[in-house]
Formats: structure tokens, C-alpha cells, sequence
């Protein structure tokens, strides 16, 4: 019975490209920990507090309903700049970045220039298992 009698070719080989080695557990770590990071600008970007807390569990909820009120705003933009990794261990679950955060917030009773806050933040993350999402632990600001 006839198999198909082809060749097994190697990716490399069929595309002259070479293959590279798959990313490194810390490279792969800060690729998903800026994905979160996003996720909460996303969050913070759609006047959302429930979605904060699905990527920062442990966020002052009262706190954060009164800061993030759409009746309060027209519009929220939130963009942390590239992080620098203080520390992180992919395999114990754990890392600490500090990232210049910028958030500018369009009031809904316009009385000039929309509210800028322009912050250091040093965020603590984690995640309980290998395959777990990352999650923000905690995070801590300072006047940039």
C-alpha cells in the first residue's frame, strides 16, 4: 500500500530560513507579564472596574469605583511605557517591573484641559502555576 512516497523535508530546508529555538522561559515571561500589562490599560481605557480586578485581583475595589466612574469621565487613555525588570523567576511565579505610566482623563463636564497624571509604577506580579496567567499583585506610584 502506497504511503505517498514523498520526502520529509525540515522546515529550514523548505524555506532556507533557519528555525529559531523556541523563547527562553524569561523572554516568554516578560512577552505575557506586557500582555497584562496592557490588559489593564484596556481595562482602566473602558471605565471598567470589574476588568482591573481580573488582572489585579487584589485592587482596592471601593477605591478604584470612585476613580474609575463613567459618569465622572467622557474617556480614560492609559499606556505604561516600556517596563524595566527589577527581578522576575518564571519558575517560582514571581517578577517586579517599574514602567512610567501615563493616564489622561477626558472629564464629562469640560472645564479646560483633560486631567493628566504622568506616575513611576512599580508592580509586583505573580502567577500560581507555570501555565496560570500572570496577575498583578500589587502596585505602588511615584511622581515621575
Amino acid at each position: 500500500m502506497p504511503t505517498g512516497g514523498g520526502t520529509v523535508v525540515d522546515a529550514a530546508a523548505a524555506t532556507g530560513k533557519p528555525v529559531e529555538p523556541p523563547p527562553t522561559d524569561a523572554v516568554y515571561a516578560k512577552g505575557k507579564i506586557q500582555e497584562r500589562l496592557k490588559e489593564y490599560c484596556d481595562a482602566f481605557e473602558a471605565i471598567d472596574p470589574a476588568a482591573v480586578q481580573r488582572v489585579f485581583p487584589k485592587v482596592p475595589m471601593d477605591a478604584l469605583k470612585i476613580q474609575l466612574n463613567g459618569s465622572k469621565y467622557k474617556s480614560v487613555q492609559c499606556k505604561f511605557g516600556e517596563p524595566v525588570f527589577v527581578s522576575l523567576d518564571p519558575t517560582a511565579g514571581t517578577a517586579k517591573v517599574q514602567a512610567d505610566l501615563k493616564r489622561v482623563y477626558e472629564h464629562t463636564i469640560m472645564t479646560g484641559k483633560p486631567e493628566t497624571s504622568e506616575l513611576i509604577a512599580t508592580i509586583t506580579l505573580f502567577r500560581a502555576a507555570l501555565r496560570d496567567p500572570w496577575l498583578i499583585d500589587s502596585m505602588t506610584y511615584k511622581q515621575k
